[in-house]
């Protein structure tokens, strides 16, 4: 398994941007004598549940852990007496009171209403759901066969994976044919199992019981979803195949659109590139797996561009109308330092991508690609993204490339 620390990089100019109260001012984040010092965070999800999560305070910078991910947070702003950080990439926020060992507060999504989310931090605090040390080792399989919304009709298949240490520190993922879950963190202590992620737009909370054949369990996300879910292990189980799922429909014979930059001017693709091949990113500012997809195309436009490599994004967001939707889009280009063109689809919904895309059949998710050669023609789309955090990362990326430098040697 290939995997990564994620770091997000926020540019401190927004915080001009994010505030227009003049007693601003830039908040004394560090700890005495700068140092590293560990919080632990806890989103209250809803009346009975916490989302828990650790976060590190150290010269100027908050940076929150998931695993492997690291969610820095450079942009931190005091307004009167509340201290304001604002998250990389998406368009939330912490807004707090802080002491010398206590936050208190809410975490606010920016673009949408009135949604918020209470939020405490206490200083020191080094575990995520408990600090128990176990005095036996605890192991549990790797690759389990999961059913999300288990019993209802609404049943969704992913594999999970789970990576247990002796002491019972656990990390781990969830697979879907839409993308995964990222990085989750948390423990198990032989019978429960229980994993979080916060990164900056999602809050996830999986807690499980194990019986020795079964986990069972429930998935909260946000302030309201919370749905059961089962799983059994199974090393053989897959999901369906990703390149096999979305369409061109008959009667088409390529890609083609006309839609406006983040600047508003008309930007056409007529089926193919004059240089060579070219990638078609769907996705949307407010997508995790869109991010981690975005990192990786990065990647591929340093290494391909040159030779010819033409990687086009289409973002599809919350808000109807550009001008609405150009924080959200200008962000994400800035913070992503993406180097690509990026144009606006409209609003994500089915209709949009009806719309602005008839010839796609099938559409299932943010992201999906699409890939094509140089005559224009479609040589694969693909649906969803596992991202580094998942055992799929690094044979999709082989893949990926193999198919470029064949792309590009045509």
């Amino acid at each position: 398994m290939m995997k990564s620390a994620l770091t997000i990089l926020f540019a401190s100019a927004l915080v001009l941007s994010c505030s227009n109260n003049s007693d601003s001012s830039k908040a004394p984040i560090q700890e005495a004598n700068n140092t590293a010092v560990t919080w632990r965070g806890v989103l209250q999800m809803n009346d009975s549940t916490e989302l828990p999560f650790n976060f590190v305070v150290e010269d100027d910078l908050v940076t929150i852990t998931n695993g492997e991910e690291k969610v820095i947070i450079d942009s931190i702003v005091e307004v009167g007496d509340t201290t304001e950080l604002y998250l990389p990439v998406f368009q939330t926020v912490f807004k707090v009171h802080r002491d010398t060992k206590t936050w208190n507060g809410y975490w606010q999504k920016l673009d949408a209403d009135d949604y918020r989310m209470p939020f405490t931090a206490s200083k020191g605090v080094e575990y995520r759901f408990n600090n128990v040390v176990w005095k036996s080792e605890i192991s549990l399989p790797a690759k389990w066969e999961v059913t999300l919304r288990s019993g209802t009709d609404n049943e969704k298949p992913a594999i999970g994976e789970f990576h247990v240490k002796p002491n019972g520190a656990a990390t781990g993922t969830f697979l879907t044919e839409t993308g995964d879950y990222r990085f989750l963190q948390g423990m198990f202590d032989g019978r429960n199992l229980k994993l979080s992620g916060f990164d900056g737009t999602h809050a996830y909370f999986f807690d499980a019981v194990y019986d020795g054949q079964q986990l069972s369990g429930t998935h909260y996300s946000g302030k309201t979803y919370a749905q059961p879910w089962t799983a059994i292990p199974n090393d053989d189980f897959e999901l369906r195949d990703p390149t096999q799922l979305t369409f061109i429909k008959d009667g088409y014979e390529g890609i083609s659109f006309s839609l406006p930059t983040v600047n508003g001017e008309d930007f056409t693709f007529d089926g193919k590139s004059t240089n060579g091949p070219t990638i078609i990113q769907i996705m949307g500012s407010w997508c995790p797996n869109c991010m981690d997809e975005t990192r990786y195309f990065k990647q591929l436009h340093e290494k391909y561009a040159e030779r010819g490599l033409t990687i086009i994004g289409i973002t599809y967001e919350y808000k109807p109308e550009l001008e609405e939707a150009k924080p959200a889009i200008q962000k994400m280009i800035r913070d992503l330092d993406i180097p690509y063109t990026i144009v606006y689809g409209g609003l994500a919904n089915p209709e949009s991508i009806a719309t602005t895309l008839p010839m796609i059949e099938n559409f299932m998710s943010y992201p999906t690609s699409i890939f094509i050669d140089s005559e224009g023609n479609v040589r694969r789309i693909h649906t969803g993204f596992s991202g580094p955090g998942t055992s799929e990362f690094e044979p999709y990326s082989v893949e990926t490339e193999a198919l470029i430098e064949e792309m590009l040697g045509e």
